[in-house]
């Protein structure tokens, strides 16, 4: 890759470099991609980091990605809050657990998660969270059929 891509400093290929390292199926490497990817202080794009995204979740990983499953429960609701909406629908579905990662514990995080983010958004001067419910709510629905 680095052969490849190392010569090539053009956007995309910038983009496919991070996609081709977060798809490695080495948990140092998941390590790396992801911390660079959920940085607050980061100066990666929301481009390069939803490319980390794409190349995160591979169908034969299921083991080394399966702790980014709860940090991606525990870091929903941040990345809402601190991203744009298009990065943040980007990240939702990109790390929505599929095929054998579902359990109904994840289902009802879910629902929590949106339990609270209404009861959050009725407090005065609470943040309008009817995006981010809309979204949980179709994710709930992917994941119960």
């Amino acid at each position: 890759m680095e052969r490849v891509f190392s010569h090539d400093k053009s956007s995309s290929a910038i983009e496919n470099t991070f996609v081709c390292r977060s798809s490695y199926p080495e948990a140092s490497m998941k390590e790396e991609m992801w911390k660079k990817a959920m940085d607050p202080k980061s100066d990666l794009s929301d481009n390069l980091k939803e490319a980390i995204f794409r190349g995160f979740q591979q169908w034969d990983q299921d083991e080394v990605r399966k702790p980014y499953i709860k940090e991606f429960l525990t870091t929903v609701f941040d990345v809402y809050k601190n991203s744009s909406f298009k990065f943040f629908k980007k990240f939702f579905f990109s790390n929505l657990p599929r095929h054998n990662e579902i359990d109904m514990t994840f289902i009802e995080k879910l629902k929590d998660l949106k339990k609270n983010a209404t009861a959050s958004s009725q407090k005065p001067g609470g943040k309008n969270t009817q995006s981010f419910e809309n979204l949980l709510q179709e994710g709930i629905e992917i994941m119960s059929r």
